[in-house]
C-alpha cells in the first residue's frame, strides 16, 4: 500500500507542476531584458560637465532611473526596460537639456537567411 501511496504522490506533484508551468509561463520561462544607457554630458565649447543629473524616464510608465556624471562628464544608467525614454540633464548655470530616445530590443547572434 506504501508503494502505491508513493507513486499516486509523484504523479500528483507531476500533474501540480504541470498546472503551475502552465498558469505562470512567463516567469518559469522568460529572462529579463533590460539596456544601459550611457554617454557624455559636454557644455558648448565641448568641455565636459561633472556631477551633473542625468535621469531617464520612461515615456509609457513613468519609471526611472538616475546618475551622476563622472569629472570627465561621462554616466551610465543600469537596468533600463526596453521602452520610450525622456533623458534630462539639469546642471546649475546650464539650464535644463531633454532629449527622447528609444531602447530596443535587439536580437544578438548569427544572422539566418530565408
Amino acid at each position: 500500500m506504501s508503494r502505491k501511496r508513493n507513486y499516486l504522490l509523484q504523479i500528483l506533484l507531476a500533474v501540480l507542476l504541470a498546472a503551475m508551468l502552465s498558469i505562470f509561463p512567463n516567469s518559469a520561462r522568460s529572462q529579463a531584458v533590460n539596456a544601459t544607457l550611457s554617454g557624455k554630458i559636454i557644455d558648448a565649447s565641448g568641455g565636459s560637465v561633472a556631477k551633473a543629473p542625468v535621469t531617464a524616464s520612461n515615456v509609457a510608465t513613468g519609471f526611472s532611473r538616475s546618475a551622476l556624471t563622472s569629472d570627465n562628464g561621462e554616466y551610465s544608467i543600469l537596468a533600463l526596460p526596453a521602452g520610450e525614454y525622456k533623458v534630462t540633464v539639469e546642471f546649475s548655470g546650464f539650464g535644463k537639456q531633454t532629449k527622447n530616445i528609444s531602447l530596443q530590443v535587439k536580437r544578438v547572434g548569427p544572422e539566418t537567411s530565408t
